[in-house]
């Protein structure tokens, strides 16, 4: 989310990072070196799955970009394959004859990531939200949860059946400093004061290693007279620990 804030102490403040992401970016199958396919017998005739996590379809890439051999898949499938491009990042789906299990999928995966030039292969599943925080306000963020006719949220809690964070991504927040909260506690690492502006930084001092959100409130007599006239009464955002709230806060307490 990029806010644009046109008030009194509009503080770009770094936060030199935060220890945790509530939502982490991780990819949906096993990566990796596989070793070379055998020569050993293959399901030549797939049969029908019901098992919800099985699939015919496998997403390639390879690593110059470019279109993925079809008979080279076809013949780590044990069938003949199709292929169609996923989006525009030169992602690839290799469409099997029929569903496999996901054992199948997964064997068919790892031989395809040992031809040479392949980046990645993995199995196509569906994916379903199995997680969800049990944090008592977690309702009220609507920001994560489906789009409704009033909210325009992301719908990332299924993210959670992939992830809840990991102290191994680190996520720098520009934005109006930060504030102590319970939950951030022990999340976030030290930040720094990038305002060179007094007026606007309202803490008193230029840029320095304090990213503390002093607010940024406009008030009656502001907004009517002087340098923030016309731009609105208002409280302050705390916009800075709300956004690192979403991305770091400790989360089902």
């Amino acid at each position: 989310m990029t806010t644009m804030w046109k008030s009194k102490k509009t503080h770009s403040k770094l936060l030199a990072g935060l220890a945790l992401a509530a939502f982490g970016l991780g990819a949906l199958g096993t990566v990796g070196a596989a070793q070379a396919a055998s020569n050993s017998s293959r399901q030549s005739e797939p049969v029908e799955i019901r098992d919800p996590k099985a699939t015919d379809r496998i997403i390639v890439r390879m690593l110059d970009g470019s279109t993925p051999d079809v008979a080279a898949l076809s013949r780590e499938a044990g069938e003949s394959v199709s292929l169609a491009l996923l989006g525009q990042d030169d992602s690839w789906v290799s469409k099997l004859a029929g569903r496999r299990s996901p054992a199948d999928v997964e064997a068919i995966s790892r031989r395809i990531a040992a031809l040479p030039g392949v980046a990645f292969a993995e199995p196509d599943h569906k994916v379903f939200a199995t997680a969800v925080p049990t944090d008592p306000l977690f309702a009220k963020q609507w920001d994560l949860l489906a789009p409704t006719a009033t909210t325009k949220g992301l719908d990332i809690t299924g993210a959670r059946a992939v992830t809840s964070g990991t102290p191994d991504v680190v996520v720098a927040v520009v934005d109006t400093g930060i504030t102590a909260h319970i939950e951030l506690a022990g999340q976030v690492l030290p930040g720094y004061d990038m305002v060179s502006d007094v007026l606007l930084a309202n803490d008193g001092d230029l840029r320095d290693a304090n990213a503390a959100d002093p607010g940024d409130w406009v008030s009656t007599s502001e907004n009517a007279l002087g340098y923030f006239a016309g731009c609105g009464v208002s409280n302050s955002s705390w916009h800075g620990t709300h956004v690192s709230g979403t991305i770091a806060a400790k989360s089902d307490n």
